[in-house]
C-alpha cells in the first residue's frame, strides 16, 4: 500500500495524489475496488425501485480529527437516496418519519482496532452479518451507522439481554427478577462503551458523514489505527416488538439475503451459494480480495468468513499475553462483544452447549442442514454434556 501525507481543508478530505490508503496528521482516506458490490459474489439488489447496482458500493472511507472527536465519511458509487417522497412497504407511511438522517438503505459498521495488538480486543461483528473480525485487527470500538441510531441501540441492548437471560436459565435452570435487573444493567453500560451509533449525520450526493465523540473513543485520533468496514442492507421496519421474543436468528437493522430477487431483501444468483455472509461491500483495497474473504466459511462446522482490517502498517507481530492468532469461530458471541468477564469454567460447557444448539436450530429452520445431518450434529452436541 502507498503511504502518503494529505492536506485537508475544514470539513472538506483533499488527497495530493490518488493513492490505496493515504495517512498523515490530519487523517486518512482508503480507497475501496468499485463495483465489488456483491458480497461473495452473486447478490443481487432488491426488485425495487429504490434499490440499483451501485448504491451501496463503497468506494472510499475517511477519518478526518477533530478538537472534539472524529468526522468519518463514506462515498458510494451512486447518489446516497433520500426518504423523502419513499412510503414505507406496509402502508402509507412515510419513510422519512422512520429514517430521519437523510438516508435508509443501507448500514455502515466500523470496528477500530485501536491498540493494533493482535489479539486484545473484540472479534465478533453485531448480529446478522455472519462474520468475525481477525483476531490481529481485534477492535475495541465499534460505530454503527444506520437509518435508525436510537432504535438499532435499544434492539442490541435488548438482543444482548435475551442472550444472557437464556445463558443463565440453560445452567441454571432459572432467572430471578434480582439477576434481570443486572443483567439489564450491565448490558446497558457495556453497550455504551463498546457500540456508537452516530446521529449526527450529514449527506450530499455520493457522500455521508458523521461525528463520533473523543468522549467515546477514549483517545484522541491516531493514524495507527485500522478499520474493519462493512455495508450491508438497511432494514428500517424493523418493529421493536423484537424485543421481546428469542435472540435466535436476530438481524440488528440488517435486510437479510436469500435465493431469488425478493424485494425486501437482497437476492442471490442461481449459482450463488445461499449460506454466504449479507455483506454486500467490503472495505478492501486490493481487487478480488472481498470475494476471496467472505467466500471462507462452512455453516455446518460453524467457520465464519474472518474480516481482515486496514490500514495495515501498524500490526504489532507479536500476541499480547495469554491471547492467540486463532480468528474467532463465533457470530455475535455476547462475551466477546461486550468485553465481559471470561465465563466460569463449571458453566462454559453448559452455556456452549446451548449456544450451539439454538444455532443448530437455526441451520435446520433455514433449510441449510438436512433432517439427517441436524439429527446427527445435535446427537454429538448432546453427547458433551
Amino acid at each position: 500500500m502507498q503511504l502518503l501525507r494529505r492536506v485537508v481543508r475544514p470539513g472538506i478530505f483533499i488527497g495530493l495524489l490518488v493513492c490505496d490508503v493515504c495517512l498523515g496528521a490530519t487523517g486518512i482516506e482508503i480507497e475501496d475496488v468499485r463495483g465489488d458490490d456483491v458480497g461473495a459474489g452473486g447478490i443481487v439488489y432488491p426488485d425495487r425501485d429504490d434499490f440499483a447496482p451501485g448504491d451501496l458500493d463503497l468506494v472510499s472511507f475517511a477519518a478526518e480529527p477533530a478538537t472534539d472527536g472524529v468526522w468519518f465519511e463514506a462515498s458510494f458509487a451512486n447518489p446516497i437516496r433520500s426518504p423523502r417522497g419513499r412510503v414505507v412497504g406496509l402502508g402509507p407511511e412515510p419513510v422519512d418519519r422512520y429514517a430521519r438522517l437523510g438516508f435508509y438503505t443501507f448500514n455502515l459498521d466500523i470496528y477500530i482496532d485501536q491498540d493494533g495488538i493482535v489479539g486484545s480486543g473484540n472479534t465478533a461483528t453485531v448480529p446478522g452479518r455472519q462474520a468475525a473480525v481477525d483476531t490481529r485487527y481485534a477492535w475495541e470500538k465499534a460505530v454503527i451507522l444506520t437509518p435508525r441510531p436510537t432504535e438499532a441501540r435499544t434492539l442490541l441492548e435488548g438482543y444482548f439481554e435475551r442472550t444472557l437471560e437464556e445463558q443463565k436459565r440453560a445452567v441454571e435452570g432459572r432467572v430471578s427478577a434480582e439477576e434481570l435487573a443486572a443483567i439489564r444493567a450491565s448490558v446497558k453500560a457495556r453497550v455504551g462503551d463498546a457500540f456508537y451509533f452516530p446521529s449526527d449525520v450529514r449527506v450530499q450526493k455520493q457522500t455521508i458523514r458523521f461525528f463520533v465523540p473523543a468522549s467515546y473513543l477514549g483517545a484522541g485520533f491516531n493514524e495507527s489505527w485500522r478499520y474493519v468496514v462493512l455495508v450491508t442492507g438497511a432494514e428500517i421496519e424493523q418493529n421493536m416488538h423484537l424485543i421481546g421474543k428469542s435472540s435466535q436468528g436476530f438481524t440488528l437493522m440488517m435486510m437479510p439475503v436469500s435465493v431469488g430477487r425478493p424485494r425486501d431483501r437482497f437476492g442471490l444468483q442461481r449459482d450463488a451459494d445461499g449460506g454466504q455472509p449479507p455483506i454486500v461491500d467490503l472495505l478492501t483495497p486490493e481487487p478480488g480480495l472481498q470475494q476471496r474473504i467472505l467466500s471462507n466459511y462452512n455453516i455446518v462446522t460453524g467457520q465464519l468468513a474472518t474480516l481482515p482490517g486496514v490500514p495495515s502498517k501498524a500490526i504489532k507481530p507479536e500476541p499480547g499475553p495469554g491471547r492467540t492468532f486463532t480468528p474467532s469461530p463465533r457470530e455475535s458471541d455476547i462475551d466477546d462483544l461486550l468485553n465481559a468477564s471470561p465465563v466460569p469454567a463449571q458453566q462454559s460447557s453448559g452455556r456452549s452447549i446451548a449456544e450451539r444448539l439454538r444455532n443448530l436450530n437455526q441451520l435446520k429452520n433455514e433449510g441449510l442442514v438436512s433432517d439427517e445431518e441436524y439429527k446427527q450434529l445435535r446427537e454429538k452436541i448432546l453427547s458433551e454434556i
